[in-house]
């Protein structure tokens, strides 16, 4: 049974969500926040224009939106505490780092500030989540990052993040020993937009191009 959420709970959701798209330099629009969320089109847009009203959205009037100041600060706040919790449950917890994630975005709702402050100490402040993505407020943007789509053959990179946090997508990363921090070679890549063969160690594995550019990477 799908978890019922609050008025509040909800604006959270679309905030942090729009909060990780425009984090990756999208452009928001009803559509991209439909597809992200798995909810109707309409009712995007019925809650867009909520946000609007309620001073976190401003809208072009073309289709494109933008967060506000106050919509950017609510959404960096639940972004913190959500990769504060990721941080808890896997390195403190042992947890599944796909796991993580969705337990994180059940916990993240009801922290208090207080909470988060105590959290963020007794975690030693981390920089970044167990995927490799920022922290708000403990860390900034890497200059020298790119998608591992974008690395040319023969190249090595150490990978940074993992932009996409779907369970099943993090453990099969997890299974090919592609995590942050560790060391990736392009090996191989086939034309028009193919597979890249890359090598980590001794091992080496065919990726699609569209895994491939959910794997950011600091050129070496």
């Amino acid at each position: 049974m799908k978890e019922k959420k609050t008025a509040s709970e909800r604006t959270e959701e679309y905030l942090e969500t729009i909060y990780h798209l425009t984090e990756g330099g999208k452009e928001l629009s009803v559509s991209l926040v439909s597809q992200k969320l798995g909810i109707s089109a309409p009712s995007v847009f019925e809650m867009f224009k909520r946000l609007v009203d309620e001073g976190y959205l401003t809208s072009s009037g073309r289709g494109n939106y933008s967060l506000t100041e106050k919509g950017r600060a609510m959404g960096e706040k639940i972004v913190r505490r959500h990769r504060l919790l990721e941080r808890l449950l896997v390195d403190v917890l042992k947890m599944d780092w796909g796991i993580a994630h969705e337990e994180a975005c059940r916990l993240e709702h009801g922290m208090s500030p207080e909470m988060e402050k105590s959290l963020a100490a007794t975690l030693g402040n981390p920089s970044t989540c167990p995927h490799g993505n920022p922290i708000p407020g403990e860390s900034e943007k890497r200059s020298q990052e790119i998608p591992l789509a974008d690395l040319p053959r023969g190249k090595k990179g150490i990978i940074s993040r993992i932009i996409d946090e779907e369970r099943e997508f993090l453990r099969y990363l997890a299974s090919l020993g592609i995590l942050p921090g560790v060391e990736i070679k392009v090996e191989e890549i086939a034309p028009f937009g193919g597979t890249r063969l890359v090598s980590i160690g001794k091992s080496r594995y065919s990726i699609s191009d569209e895994i491939s550019r959910k794997i950011m990477v600091e050129k070496e």
